[in-house]
């Protein structure tokens, strides 16, 4: 018979529980399996009242790869491409990704550098996937690379308490290590682990010269420096504090910045930023955007 816990939350009282106990080694009896880091996850779900569950693989030098998503929010469902394709290269997540790739739980305030609902990244990106707050167990996947396993919250709900967020590091070792183990098993395609292809590779280098270089040869340094942080959904308070100028000054250089990328708000970066990463090729080291301007004006 399976065990079930009284308590729905994932609080102190309940991993100091015997029932507690008692599910985990119902769950790990046969060893870390693909059936149990499923049902781990599912109990995960329960405890911490989550909407969507996705584990990716960011393997090292290409394109992050799904391996087993339930997003149960149509939203949500409908971003997952989008993110595959290109949004996570200004996820907050991936940005860390030094951070996420050491084994444990981490959070969306974790990795964010201010009010992240004030953030732009946070209005066009989790607004827009109809999230609300987020944590991942990570690990590295033994191979160069990093998992994270995803839960999130939607919009209506509660962010994670500092004793849910307590009680999941907790029992981060354990997560981690069924992560590691059954990985390679979690694909849509269980006969064998995913493979990482040159053309993800090419795209996931196109992505990071797109980043590093969007706008550079259109922009001068100060202005280039400051989009670097626009594109992390960064306020002009924060740019300030992080540049140590003013906020007019950031004022002034933001208005220069919308003019040479012939756009009006923060919120069009990112757009403008998704549609040169689909409508330019890579070559290293060279500035997308000029392309990007030169082709759409011919057109």
């Amino acid at each position: 018979m399976s065990v079930r816990l009284k308590k729905r939350n994932l609080s102190k009282a309940v991993i100091a529980s015997r029932e507690w106990y008692a599910r985990l080694g119902e769950l790990c009896a046969g060893g870390f399996t693909t059936a149990s880091m499923i049902g781990l996850a599912d109990e995960l779900v329960e405890r911490l009242d989550v909407d969507s569950i996705l584990i990716l693989r960011y393997p090292r030098a290409s394109s992050p790869q799904l391996l087993y998503g339930r997003p149960d929010h149509r939203h949500r469902a409908n971003t997952v491409e989008d993110y595959l394709l290109g949004h996570y290269a200004l996820d907050p997540f991936y940005l860390r990704s030094d951070y996420c790739s050491q084994r444990g739980l981490i959070s969306l305030r974790d990795v964010i550098e201010e009010d992240f609902a004030s953030s732009e990244y946070y209005k066009v990106h989790y607004q827009s996937a109809g999230l609300i707050d987020e944590m991942c167990f990570c690990c590295s996947d033994g191979e160069g690379g990093h998992l994270n396993l995803s839960l999130s919250r939607t919009l209506g709900k509660s962010h994670f308490s500092a004793a849910e967020l307590a009680g999941a590091r907790a029992i981060a070792p354990l997560v981690t290590a069924a992560l590691s183990s059954t990985w390679r098993a979690l694909c849509p395609d269980a006969s064998s682990a995913p493979q990482v292809t040159s053309a993800d590779g090419e795209h996931h280098r196109h992505i990071e010269n797109v980043r590093l270089n969007f706008g550079r040869s259109v922009l001068t340094e100060r202005e280039y420096e400051i989009l670097q942080h626009l594109l992390r959904g960064n306020s002009v308070d924060l740019i300030a504090q992080r540049l140590d100028i003013a906020v007019s000054t950031v004022k002034v250089h933001r208005k220069h910045i919308y003019s040479k990328l012939e756009i009006n708000s923060q919120a069009e970066i990112f757009t403008l930023f998704l549609e040169v990463v689909a409508g330019t090729k890579y070559e290293p080291g060279s500035d997308p955007l000029a392309r990007y301007q030169r082709s759409s004006a011919r057109a």
